[in-house]
């Protein structure tokens, strides 16, 4: 008997897409190139490349979505940020005479200036072959049995290709784009529309503005507080926020704290200092490190669960802190400082959030707020339009009971048994499911209360009590 030999491929299988993760997290700020003001599903950082081009271009945003990625990120959402006055480089391109091609970057921005593009009509199949090539990067070339199809393959520039195409002589037609610029760096108007955008999207629980502080200087503390209240307005989302580089972190902290009140600022992370990185391709570069801490966060959630505070653990690619650190200090401001831990690399010390009061004080506990809202919110969603009776009640029951016996057994939370670490209780009257949750966290012990109302409409309200 002839045995055949298979080669066995294995391909990764991106995770599904799922409201109830709280381990993905959202960024906004400046990039090489690609779609602007979207947000873009990426899975690793290759695909950050391919999406946004080089990490080297931006401000701190692609070095910060990186440093995510390796410190356990799974997958993020990117929204690169235009100011106004970007443009679009474009050129007729003329294959000798008759009607032109029309060509254009696919993306705004200076990253397209003077991109050469080559056509080449070839005298063997495939007959056409097209390349572009950015000023400093490689080249992306494509081929095709017409112009058409072998300009379709390119990612970096689109054709505009006329019904009727002039007799083309086998051969290389070259050209480069016209000039194109960024335009002015972001500002209020485009970190509003990220963040709303960012809020919108049903698997972003983790909120990181890393060029904030060098788009918007002068406004950065008020974005700050819009971004707090955004996310503390959706109940299941949390901002990890840097202070700005160069000022005085304990002065800062205190302008921070007065356009971050409380409870906008139960949803808010402050992570200081900043942290220098050596990438293999360029030289000592000094980071924001919410993409770090971010990326730790991410880990931790799925190793884990929310419930486990992210702290004591080491940050990867990260090899020094940016300027010395009064670590007590920075606490008592309900900053979490980074701290150098001899034979153990920078650690990420502390994980409090911003929030002065006692109810809001713990990163842990809010994020698994976070994750009990999330399950309520999937558990309600299938039986938005049923009436309110039993199957409603039981399903929403479930869903956050499941939530609380994973953070039970993961002993997270106080108490010897379930009974006594957690109690959920759902009533229903006049067209309203009212679920009562009580859960008390190993530490400090105390019982944190949260009421879920859920409307005829399936509107679901959370009332922290």
């Amino acid at each position: 008997m002839t045995l055949t030999r298979y080669d066995v491929v294995a391909v990764p299988v991106p995770p599904a897409v799922t409201p109830l993760r709280t381990d993905v997290a959202g960024f906004a700020g400046r990039l090489t190139r690609g779609p602007a003001g979207l947000p873009v599903r990426i899975g690793d950082r290759a695909e950050l490349s391919r999406v946004f081009g080089p990490l080297t271009g931006g401000v701190h945003l692609p070095r910060a979505v990186e440093g995510y990625f390796v410190n356990g990120g799974e997958v993020a959402y990117v929204v690169r940020l235009l100011g106004p006055g970007a443009t679009l480089a474009t050129r007729r391109l003329d294959l000798g005479g008759g009607p032109q091609v029309h060509l254009c970057a696919t993306s705004p921005g200076a990253w397209a200036s003077r991109l050469a593009v080559r056509v080449t009509r070839r005298a063997i199949a495939p007959m056409w072959a097209v390349e572009a090539q950015p000023v400093g990067e490689p080249a992306e070339i494509s081929y095709g049995a017409t112009l058409a199809a072998a300009a379709a393959g390119l990612s970096l520039v689109a054709f505009d290709i006329p019904e009727t195409l002039p007799a083309v002589a086998v051969g290389t037609i070259s050209a480069e784009l016209g000039e194109s610029t960024d335009g002015d760096p972001p500002g209020t108007a485009e970190y509003r529309a990220a963040l709303r955008d960012l809020t919108s999207e049903p698997e972003v629980a983790l909120l990181a503005l890393p060029d904030l502080w060098a788009d918007v200087p002068e406004d950065g503390y008020a974005l700050a507080g819009e971004a707090a209240r955004a996310a503390y307005a959706t109940v299941d989302r949390m901002l990890v926020l840097d202070l700005p580089p160069g000022a005085d972190p304990l002065a800062a902290a205190d302008r921070l704290a007065t356009n971050l009140p409380t409870p906008a600022a139960r949803a808010v992370a402050v992570y200081h200092p900043w942290i220098a990185v050596l990438p293999a391709d360029a030289d000592r570069v000094v980071l924001p490190p919410s993409g770090h801490v971010t990326g730790l966060i991410s880990r931790l959630d799925r190793e884990r669960g929310p419930a486990r505070t992210p702290a004591n653990a080491t940050l990867t690619d990260a090899v020094d802190l940016d300027g010395p650190v009064d670590e007590a200090a920075l606490a008592a401001r309900r900053v979490n400082p980074i701290r150098s831990a001899p034979r153990r690399g920078l650690q990420v010390w502390g994980g409090r959030t911003f929030d002065p009061a006692a109810s809001g004080r713990f990163v842990a506990h809010r994020r698994l707020t976070h994750r009990l809202v999330r399950a309520a919110r999937q558990a309600a969603e299938p039986l938005v339009f049923e009436p309110v009776a039993a199957p409603l009640l039981r399903a929403l029951t479930r869903a956050i009971t499941t939530v609380l016996l994973a953070a039970f057994n993961a002993r997270t939370l106080a108490g010897r048994t379930p009974a006594e670490a957690f109690r959920v209780d759902a009533t229903a009257g006049e067209g309203l499911v009212v679920c009562d949750v009580s859960f008390a966290p190993a530490n400090p012990m105390e019982f944190i209360t949260v009421r879920l109302t859920l409307g005829p409409e399936g509107q679901l309200e959370v009332i922290e009590q």
